[in-house]
């Protein structure tokens, strides 16, 4: 668990922030869950230090409403990006200001929302709908593998190192990967995961993943030489060198 002076005052506007959105008593942020990273570490695992609050709606999402919402309840929020379309997940993304201070904040709608429960934890000394570790593993796995639903393309796979960092943790304190992909209750596009992984841009992410203030427990992980092959591993495959095989595709062990 990481007790720094800084990470303190990061949970204290984070529970301000909630504290505020909670207040708004609006049936659309009722319904959200808080997922990603700050969920994961700070209703769980306690691994590292996570910023923003990710909140995921179910379909039927109204991204423009939420935004009316939010300015109505007299909440300084500052919109960076929207989507409210019929055709993709709706999105609003931006930067709530509360004494002075910013806190990025996004509000997404979900095609897997009711895969797994809501379950209320305990966040500081408010509580939060979240889900189990096992829904935010879920939702760490699709980060990589995009939003495709078989077959082995990753179509939409986020490239950030705190999705391969949290990965790592999960894989080693709940459940290995492959066995986690196999008790999913629904056929998971492990194809496109192995190939979202062999396709990371690693080398550009070690500033990324040097930055990542976490647990010292986890700090072996911070090496991207030791992430990669620690993942690889976890997926039945090996690191190759670049210069005598195509980038694309993973070698399998």
């Amino acid at each position: 668990m990481i007790k720094d002076a800084k990470s303190m005052a990061l949970h204290r506007l984070q529970e301000d922030v909630l504290g505020q959105l909670q207040a708004m008593g609006d049936p659309q942020f009722d319904l959200a869950k808080l997922c990603g990273g700050t969920a994961l570490s700070r209703c769980w695992l306690g691994h590292r230090v996570s910023y923003d609050l990710d909140f995921f709606l179910p379909e039927g999402f109204n991204a423009q409403k939420m935004a009316t919402t939010l300015k109505n309840a007299g909440i300084s929020f500052e919109t960076r990006d929207i989507v409210d379309d019929l055709r993709k997940a709706n999105q609003l993304h931006g930067y709530i200001t509360h004494q002075r201070q910013q806190l990025k904040v996004s509000f997404l709608e979900d095609a897997y929302f009711n895969v797994y429960p809501a379950v209320e934890e305990k966040f500081g000394n408010l509580t939060v709908r979240t889900e189990k570790i096992a829904g935010l593993y879920h939702r760490k796995l699709r980060t990589v593998a995009g939003s495709g639903s078989g077959g082995d393309a990753f179509e939409g796979g986020r490239q950030k190192a705190r999705d391969l960092f949290d990965l790592y943790v999960l894989s080693e304190a709940f459940m290995p990967i492959k066995p986690f992909m196999e008790s999913l209750p629904y056929p998971f596009p492990s194809a496109a995961f192995d190939n979202g992984l062999a396709n990371m841009p690693w080398f550009q992410l070690m500033d990324e993943l040097k930055e990542i203030v976490c647990d010292t427990k986890w700090r072996a992980a911070q090496d991207i030489d030791f992430l990669q092959a620690a993942l690889y591993k976890q997926i039945g495959a090996e690191t190759i060198d670049e210069f005598e095989h195509p980038p694309g595709g993973v070698v399998r062990g």
